[in-house]
């Protein structure tokens, strides 16, 4: 920038793993006028973040996004209406088979909004599943698991079973049944809209990475 390397918010060197990903925050700069724009920077934010926090943090940040599964949004299920069951044991069953099979992290399911214990053994392996990447992706994994509410969405779309739109579908099921019923306002709809950029940004910048 200027003749100069860029520099992240504490100072360090904006390097990132490819010319992929340099290419495409590149661009970001280049669409800048005499005013830098954050906003409209996702790539450039999601390195700064891997750079300075991820790397400084990474013990409290896998911790903290591991706690995500301890209260999963795909472990709390309606008991009624039946449509509402149907809909969600069909969109959050193959995520927790995933988990089990994939991931050896099987979770409990309840009923209402009551707190489910899990076992350990499953949070431990969702834990590993988190530590066991890299700061770069650990980043996306942080980003989408917060959009969603659900680490194992998060992992899911991390590891390529989710995409971006299915990852969005599934953490806002409950909300779209309820739009669907009664309507939806402008404020819900602006909610959906950020998470659905969210998720995207949080995609794209994986994508880039290989």
């Amino acid at each position: 920038l200027d003749g100069r390397a860029v520099k992240s918010p504490l100072g360090a060197e904006l390097a990132v793993p490819g010319a992929t990903l340099a290419e495409a925050i590149a661009r970001e700069w280049r669409a800048q006028d005499a005013r830098i724009e954050p906003g409209t920077m996702p790539l450039t934010q999601l390195a700064f973040t891997a750079i300075d926090r991820i790397g400084r943090e990474r013990r409290a940040i896998v911790a903290g996004v591991a706690k995500y599964g301890e209260t999963d949004l795909i472990c709390y299920r309606a008991s009624a209406p039946e449509d509402l069951v149907a809909r969600q044991a069909a969109a959050w069953d193959p995520l927790l088979d995933w988990a089990a099979e994939t991931l050896n992290a099987r979770l409990n399911v309840t009923a209402g909004v009551l707190p489910v214990d899990q076992p350990e053994a499953a949070l431990a392996a969702l834990r590993g599943a988190a530590d066991n990447l890299d700061d770069w992706r650990l980043t996306a994994l942080v980003a989408v698991t917060q959009a969603a509410g659900s680490l194992v969405i998060g992992l899911a779309l991390v590891s390529g079973f989710l995409d971006a739109p299915r990852a969005v579908q599934a953490s806002q099921l409950d909300d779209a049944y309820q739009g669907e019923k009664w309507g939806e306002d402008n404020e819900a709809r602006a909610r959906l809209t950020a998470l659905e950029r969210e998720i995207s940004e949080a995609e794209t910048f994986l994508n880039l990475l290989t």
